[in-house]
């Protein structure tokens, strides 16, 4: 099975939402919604954990 690796980019922390990219494919979604989309599944889990990275590091618009 292939797995796509989600990529991160324009978070924005003050109004809950970043860009997601899988594969060549980016779509906006909101940071509270992450769990209820994929929840407890291995791209939650590299979500979540890109999220909190780029939190720490204030890799925000």
């Amino acid at each position: 099975m292939l797995k796509i690796t989600p990529k991160i980019a324009d978070v924005d922390i003050a109004n809950d939402s970043f860009y997601v990219y899988l594969g060549q494919h980016g779509f906006p979604i909101s940071i509270s919604r992450l769990k209820d989309i994929v929840s407890n599944t291995w791209t939650a889990h590299i979500l979540q954990m890109e999220v909190l990275r780029l939190a720490e590091t204030g890799t925000q618009r």
